[in-house]
């Protein structure tokens, strides 16, 4: 049975119709062999009333005489005679022909060949009342009566040949019919099956404006046409949407690429180790949960000896918070022109960034200020992770001091900072809340202790390999989970300063004027100034070293030496000279006259022309040293 069914379920609907059809056929025409079969046997007519059947269908007149039927008891006597003459019946059945004419020995001996079936047949040459051969008939009853039939065999033949062609034609007029059905039936249906299967491929295909043939029946196919064609226009309206939508799709991934572009673009390109800042070296990664994030980070010279260190995370994801994130990132840098200390920076990004803050967007901001010469670092924290310092020994240090909360939070917040120092060799990990809240299949967070002992094991002492520890240490906690925050890491290591741009240390003589002029001269920034700006630095170089000079050895006043810096300051493309030396306390920006003590000695013409010519001019006084610091813009477009 599972086998047909497997059939009947892999083959055409017209071809399951044709093979139904074609075994009812071959059953009606078995049944039809069947009643021929029947019909030829003659026993056949001895079924039931055989005998009266045959007087039934011959009893007319002229019949009479071709077909007797008698019965007669177990000792063969006549009982009742259906027709016939009675008299020569009781004669006749006294003496009995064995079949083929053969004359049977004694009475006794046929009605044993009678009784011995229940049923049967008998040829006989002659018999009285019916010309001609004939065929005796029999049936014998339980109480051993035997009704006899006996035919003309002419007329036997006639009966024969008359049923089976009744059964013939009955036979074939219901083949005829059930064929004839059956065409009709798949006609009917295959048709408008084949046709609805060919309109499906097409619209399979793609083609939405392939006509369903209408089927005008009231039965389950005209209801599949109906549903078919209900089916087709909704498939060709989503698909029109599904158009529309995936134009908008393309539409914004490509704003999304865009945007993704431009934070790319606002985001540091180079960071140090550069000119003028060789001995810090810094790397960073970040990782945006989606096509754009907030987080933010940022590694900059603040001053020619000042490197500036960023990191931040806006509020919320996507597209909002790369907005606030390039906003912040911007103004950032803006404003670290005019502000020195993390704190006042901190302030002012506060306060512009709380103007028309309708959606309440806040960013957690970490900056710091690294002094390249000594490792001196100064840092505000606005409400953001603390950082990690590795030092070189091993030891790691947390820097939990918070200075006020995120910037755009609260308006007119005041921060302050703390200081610290970086030593040679140590490392500074600034991170965003991504890394800590960073969650595994089975809702652990990374956490900040996870983090500080994957920092700890990791055996290096190169800022690269560090952050590639770390980032594949927090995937393989995550181990495939989609990521639900931006993450982003930056690290920093501190060399002290071996030579940091060109310098040259002299003593403090005019008969050293030559060399120090020679040393300016061989600076390739300073010879990528044009002529006249270029003329106005060496001459202010010279200025300088000359009043350096008479200040050192005037009064009683002694100077060891005098130290000449270069460096290149990349955000204000200045070129920075840096002369330092060891004597007393004296800041000749104090004074009206410029580089001369405060009694107003060994003031010269130069003094004012420095201030005058130079783009930047800066003192301070720093380990017993005084710095005094001139700069001039090397391209001013």
């Amino acid at each position: 049975m599972q086998f047909i069914k497997l059939i009947f379920h892999n083959i055409p609907i017209r071809l399951s119709l044709y093979i139904c059809s074609f075994m009812l056929l071959l059953l009606v025409a078995v049944l039809t062999l069947l009643g021929c079969y029947w019909t030829w046997n003659p026993s056949g007519l001895m079924s039931g009333h055989g005998g009266q059947s045959v007087l039934d269908q011959f009893g007319s007149q002229s019949d009479a005489c071709r077909a007797v039927v008698f019965l007669m008891n177990k000792e063969g006597q006549l009982i009742h005679c259906l027709n016939g003459e009675e008299d020569l019946l009781k004669e006749q059945t006294s003496t009995l022909f064995t079949p083929n004419g053969t004359k049977s020995e004694s009475k006794s001996g046929a009605l044993e060949a009678l009784q011995s079936r229940s049923r049967g047949v008998i040829a006989l040459q002659n018999f009285s009342g019916v010309e001609g051969p004939c065929h005796l008939f029999f049936n014998n009853f339980c109480d051993g009566s035997t009704l006899c039939t006996i035919v003309e065999t002419e007329l036997l033949s006639q009966m024969i040949r008359g049923r089976l062609l009744k059964y013939f034609a009955w036979g074939l007029l219901f083949i005829v019919l059930t064929g004839g059905a059956t065409y009709c039936v798949c006609k009917r249906t295959g048709k408008p099956l084949l046709a609805m299967r060919t309109a499906l491929q097409s619209v399979g295909h793609g083609d939405f404006d392939t006509p369903v043939p209408h089927v005008p029946y009231n039965d389950e196919i005209g209801d599949l046409s109906l549903a078919l064609a209900l089916m087709q226009k909704e498939l060709a309206d989503h698909a029109t949407k599904l158009s529309k939508s995936r134009g908008n799709n393309e539409r914004l991934e490509g704003e999304l690429n865009a945007a993704r572009k431009i934070q790319q673009d606002i985001l540091p390109h180079t960071l140090p180790p550069m000119d003028g800042f060789t001995n810090v070296a810094v790397v960073s990664s970040l990782n945006t949960a989606r096509g754009v994030g907030g987080d933010l980070y940022d590694a900059f010279p603040s001053d020619s000896e000042h490197m500036g260190l960023v990191i931040g995370d806006v509020s919320g994801k996507g597209i909002p918070a790369a907005l606030f994130m390039a906003v912040t990132q911007t103004l950032q840098r803006s404003l670290v022109r005019t502000e020195d200390l993390p704190d006042t920076l901190a302030e002012q990004m506060n306060r512009m960034l709380a103007i028309g803050n309708e959606a309440n967007m806040f960013v957690t901001w970490w900056c710091g200020f690294l002094d390249i010469r000594n490792g001196d670092l100064v840092y505000t924290n606005a409400g953001h992770n603390p950082p990690l310092i590795r030092r070189q020994d091993g030891s790691l240090e947390i820097l939990s001091d918070l200075h006020g909360p995120p910037l755009a939070a609260l308006h007119g917040c005041q921060y302050s900072f703390s200081r610290t120092k970086l030593n040679e060799g140590d490392i500074l990990i600034l991170y965003t809340d991504g890394v800590t809240e960073a969650f595994n299949a089975d809702d652990e967070m990374f956490g900040e202790n996870r983090l500080i002992e994957t920092v700890k094991r990791i055996n290096t002492d190169e800022p690269k390999l560090l952050l590639e520890c770390i980032s594949k240490s927090l995937s393989e906690f995550t181990n495939g989970v989609e990521q639900s925050d931006d993450i982003t890491i930056l690290v920093a290591k501190y060399t002290a300063p071996n030579d940091i741009g060109h310098h040259m240390s002299i003593h403090p003589s005019l008969d050293n004027l030559s060399l120090v002029m020679a040393f300016a001269e061989s600076i390739p920034e300073v010879n990528r100034l044009g002529g006249r700006e270029r003329n106005l630095l060496l001459v202010s170089i010279e200025e300088v070293f000359c009043n350096l000079v008479k200040y050192g050895t005037g009064n009683n006043r002694h100077i060891d030496d005098i130290v000449i810096f270069t460096g290149v300051f990349d955000m204000h493309r200045q070129i920075r000279i840096r002369f330092t030396e060891n004597g007393p306390p004296f800041n000749p920006l104090d004074t009206p006259y410029g580089l001369s003590d405060a009694e107003g000695e060994y003031a010269t013409l130069g003094s004012g022309i420095v201030r005058t010519w130079m783009d930047y001019v800066d003192y301070q006084y720093q380990d017993g040293r005084n710095i005094l610091t001139v700069g001039k813009i090397i391209d001013a477009t």
